[in-house]
């Protein structure tokens, strides 16, 4: 258990420090830098509400656009091995649900 905590505390500062990197940060595609900022919001409809008055103006995406890019990156996870990516797939779907609500797509 010790060893677990250690890698899982060593791979969270390689996240921080590559998030902090502005240069490569950007770089990413929208839905991903969504991800990063999405997983930290508690409740539905402080996530959309995020994504439709903050995160989409500011990257100059639409809602729909990005919500098909999560869809993507949902199903390109989908089709790999449960083990070890499991976990996040099942991230990918609910925020793929939360922030369909109330859209044509939910129906």
């Amino acid at each position: 258990l010790a060893e677990v905590s250690r890698i899982t505390s060593m791979a969270q500062q390689m996240v921080k420090a590559f998030v902090a990197e502005e240069e490569l940060f950007n770089d990413l595609p929208a839905e991903v830098k969504f991800i990063e900022s999405a997983l930290s919001i508690k409740g539905g409809t402080a996530l959309r509400q995020f994504m439709l008055e903050e995160f989409c103006p500011n990257e100059n995406v639409d809602p729909a656009s990005l919500r098909e890019g999560l869809k993507r990156l949902y199903q390109q996870m989908f089709n790999m091995q449960i083990d070890p990516y499991g976990d996040l797939t099942m991230t990918l779907w609910n925020l793929c649900v939360a922030t369909s609500v109330g859209t044509d797509e939910a129906r």
